[in-house]
């Protein structure tokens, strides 16, 4: 999860932060624990988030699914 990525793209859209995750459809807790890792993002989340920024793919790839290299 690149958590960097997905917070520069909810700046971009000019949405601010602490706003976003009622837009999506989910609680200030919820979001935070996902971003932190304490919880997974759901598919659901991934389309929601998805169709609120206008994330391409390969943004989603990017966000969601980075490559770790070890």
């Amino acid at each position: 999860m690149n958590t960097n990525l997905l917070l520069a793209k909810v700046t971009e859209r000019g949405i601010a932060k602490a706003g976003f995750p009622k837009m999506i459809g989910m609680s200030a807790s919820s979001w935070y624990k996902k971003l932190r890792g304490i919880t997974d993002f759901t598919q659901q989340d991934i389309i929601r988030i998805a169709q609120v920024l206008f994330l391409s793919d390969e943004d989603i790839i990017r966000i969601f699914f980075p490559r770790k290299v070890s």
